[in-house]
């Protein structure tokens, strides 16, 4: 598995365990990164996209909204595709690399998400950013 995508699998994961499960940021961050032996960069890229997911997730939702209208907030995509906007609009990360991860995440038995719904929704939104 490629660095990148490791990474943000385990923001995906990081997510979820806070919304869904109600975690505290530390235990899920914890629970999702022992034995890893993540890099500090990685865990620094875990750290920020997490936390910024959360701080702009009001503004994320409603881009959301705008181009995926019928979304679950408890869904594998919604969580994907807050990581994803909160890296490409605000985190300023090469949209390439987060479209491209976040599909290969949306490939994994993990996520299933569908990447062609989640490759979609991104590059609409590249466009319009």
């Amino acid at each position: 598995m490629e660095k990148g995508v490791k990474s943000r699998l385990i923001v995906h994961e990081i997510l979820k365990l806070i919304k869904i499960k109600c975690y505290d940021f530390d235990k899920a961050f914890l629970l999702s990164t022992k034995n890893l032996n993540l890099l500090k960069a990685d865990i620094n890229l875990i750290h920020n996209v997490v936390i910024s997911s959360f701080r702009y997730s009001l503004i994320t939702d409603i881009i959301i909204k705008e181009f995926a209208k019928k979304i679950k907030k408890d869904s594998n995509s919604y969580f994907l595709l807050l990581s994803s906007i909160t890296q490409i609009i605000f985190l300023d990360f090469k949209d390439f690399a987060v479209v491209n991860t976040a599909v290969e995440i949306s490939k994994l038995k993990k996520a299933k998400a569908p990447s062609s719904f989640i490759n979609a929704v991104l590059r609409n939104i590249i466009r319009k950013k």
